[in-house]
């Protein structure tokens, strides 16, 4: 889906990066992106919690949140070690829900000292040389470099392969039924001369596997 006005509007008052499917940038210290996905405004806010000792700060940020999910605020939120994404409800008044939520996000990730800014959202380590920014879905993260072409190489073998299996059920379908075809051929012959033969049904169905 393409940004709906009210989110472009946002992202130029956050001085985010505009794309036509999403806008990201960084503020107050935290990558964030917004989108849309089906009936509901998209935020996602990168930021690092890795790890058992950092469960404890997971479940704050969670029950942060958890207040504003009602039926007419949020669709909901998922929260893991890399980040934190808020379904709003689409709506008259959701850009505004939008704007009191997101500083108040900010704010309670600061008090709780979440680490954002320069770390990495695969393995959540400070990111000390080069960086990556990847748009996964329709949400853009930061990487290390190491992290960030391990992950594209992933991404871009997947997309291969997933286009080499298309590619193939294509042909197996064509011939299946180019098959299918050649063993109609007696079926046709043996109707014009008025028999009926019980194991010709077994040949279109042998052909039609050669085919594929």
């Amino acid at each position: 889906c393409m940004l709906t006005k009210g989110l472009r509007l946002y992202a130029e008052e956050l001085q985010l990066k505009v794309r036509e499917d999403c806008a990201y940038g960084e503020v107050d210290g935290y990558l964030i992106s917004l989108y849309q996905n089906a009936e509901a405004l998209r935020l996602h806010v990168q930021f690092a919690l890795f790890g058992d000792e950092q469960a404890t700060k997971r479940f704050q940020v969670d029950e942060f949140i958890k207040p504003f999910v009602t039926p007419c605020y949020l669709e909901g939120y998922w929260i893991n070690e890399a980040g934190v994404e808020i379904g709003f409800r689409d709506g008259f008044s959701v850009m505004k829900r939008m704007r009191e939520l997101l500083p108040q996000l900010l704010a309670e990730l600061k008090r709780l000292e979440v680490p954002g800014g320069a770390v990495c959202g695969q393995c959540g380590q400070p990111i000390v040389a080069e960086t990556m920014l990847m748009q996964v879905g329709k949400r853009v993260l930061r990487f290390d470099s190491d992290c960030g072409r391990a992950l594209q190489e992933q991404m871009e073998a997947q997309v291969a392969e997933h286009r080499a299996e298309k590619k193939h059920r294509l042909r197996g379908t064509l011939g299946a039924i180019l098959g299918a075809l050649v063993g109609s051929i007696p079926w046709g012959i043996v109707y014009g001369v008025g028999w009926f033969v019980g194991w010709l049904g077994f040949l279109i169905g042998w052909c039609a596997k050669k085919g594929y």
